[in-house]
Parts: structure tokens; sequence; C-alpha cells
């Protein structure tokens, strides 16, 4: 191993090790939920443009819906006054609107089911979300507990340090003395 690579070896495993020590359970737990609700308030805005693109397209696919109703009694219209001329060309107008509609009917289910979807998805975010926080309070105490372990351990192996009792012991007889 080289001489750049002992060193970058070295380097790399104590800003590792100083990144850890600086790592606090509670406060990156609270950042990921943060990142997380920003993540589900960003997919709801988007869910909410998908239902007005859907709602859109439900107006147009109405608005053209009711036009084949027009072109309809226009041609009966023309019908009765014996205009066969203006009945094929109001029958003609109809059937290219019955084919925007056909059209338009394809894409609003398919808008339709994207929004169904979504907002599945979305309700699958929000559950997961309040699945972290529950988890993330479990996390915390238990770090706590687990810091406060490790405290109460170093403390008790201080106190059982043999050369704190002796220090003791010499100290008593160099008062006694």
């Amino acid at each position: 191993m080289s001489l750049w690579q002992r060193i970058k070896l070295i380097l790399s495993s104590n800003i590792n090790a100083v990144v850890s020590k600086a790592e606090e359970p509670d406060k990156i737990l609270e950042q990921l939920l943060v990142e997380m609700r920003n993540q589900y308030r960003d997919a709801k805005v988007q869910v909410g443009r998908a239902i007005a693109d859907e709602k859109r397209l439900r107006a147009q696919l109405d608005q053209e819906a009711s036009q084949v109703d027009e072109w309809e009694k226009k041609a009966r219209l023309a019908l009765k006054s014996s205009d066969e001329e203006l009945a094929k060309k109001a029958l003609l107008r109809k059937r290219e609107v019955e084919g925007r509609v056909a059209t338009l009917q394809e894409q609003w289910e398919g808008q339709k089911n994207a929004v169904e979807g979504l907002k599945v998805a979305l309700a699958k975010l929000n559950d997961k979300i309040e699945e972290a926080k529950r988890q993330k309070d479990v996390l915390i105490a238990r770090h706590k507990r687990a810091v406060a372990k490790q405290e109460i351990h170093d403390t008790l192996s201080g106190i059982s340090d043999p050369g704190t009792f002796d220090t003791f012991d010499r100290m008593t007889r160099k008062v006694e003395q």
C-alpha cells in the first residue's frame, strides 16, 4: 500500500469517526421527517394538477358530446326542410365531433385511472410518513436509553477502578498519619 493510499485511508477513517460522533439520531430523524413531509406536499400538488386536468378533460368531453346532439338536431331540421345537402353536411360534422368525443373519452378515462392511482399512492405515502413518525419516537427513546446505559456503565467502571480505591486508601492513611 502506497504512502498516499495509507494517508487517504487514515484521513477518511478519521473523518468518518468524527461524522459518526456528530450524528444525533433525533435530529437526523426529524430532518428526514421534514423531507418526507415536503415530498408529500409536492406529491399532493401534482395530484391536484392531475385532478384539474381530469376535470378539464371531462368538461371538454361534455361540451363535445353536446355538440354531437346539436349536429344531429341540425341534420333532422335540414331533412324536415327537405335540404338533403345541408343534412349531409350536418351528419358529417356530427361524425367528426363523435370522433373527437371518442378520443376525449379515452383520454379522460386514462386520466381518471391515473388520478385514482395517484390518490392511492398519495395515501400510501401519507401512511408511511405517519409510521415513520411513530417509529421516530420509539427510536429516539431507545437511543436515549442506550446513552443513559452507557453513561451508567462508564460511571460504574470509574468507581470500580482499583486505582481509585488504592488512591482513596492511601489518602486515608496519609490523613491518619
